[in-house]
């Protein structure tokens, strides 16, 4: 869910600290990939905290409270069918992908992960310790962080986490 994303929780303190009063989204499935999820957040992002919304993509849409203090219906329903597309395109690419596991499969070109292939967490902070140093002693955003060591974010994140989980044994 949304409302449950870090980014998302940093987004909204973000704005709440700022009094900003307006927010923009490259794209309705930057907000979610799901229409309940997407009518929800929007709503709670419009109706409840006051913020105006800018969509960049499709169409440069705008949602801000009507003089009920409400999302007009005819922009909720905007949303219903843009929401719904974000949600078919998650649908299928998960679809085309286990096709294309499944084409592999039968060629044998794919075989899935090999035995014995998975490292240890404490293999992962040794291999990564380049990442385990700058998330110790920097201040510098997960994002920063995988630029700065040309890695990936969810490698960045997976040592975070493992680190995390280190800390809050000890």
């Amino acid at each position: 869910m949304t409302s449950e994303r870090p980014g998302y929780k940093k987004m909204l303190a973000y704005a709440n600290k700022n009094d900003t009063n307006t927010i923009f989204f490259s794209e309705i499935s930057r907000i979610g990939r799901r229409v309940s999820d997407v009518i929800t957040t929007i709503e709670k992002l419009v109706e409840e905290n006051g913020f105006t919304l800018y969509i960049q993509h499709p169409s440069q849409l705008v949602f801000k409270r009507d003089h009920n203090g409400k999302i007009d219906i005819l922009q909720k329903s905007m949303l219903m069918m843009l929401s719904l597309g974000a949600e078919m395109e998650l649908h299928y690419q998960s679809a085309r992908r286990l096709e294309g596991i499944e084409i592999a499969k039968r060629q044998g070109k794919y075989r899935g992960r090999i035995s014995g292939s998975t490292y240890s967490n404490e293999q992962l902070l040794t291999k990564h310790s380049d990442i385990v140093n700058l998330i110790n002693h920097s201040t510098l955003p997960d994002t920063q962080i995988a630029v700065t060591v040309k890695k990936g974010l969810s490698t960045v994140k997976r040592i975070k986490k493992i680190l995390k989980a280190e800390h809050e044994i000890e």
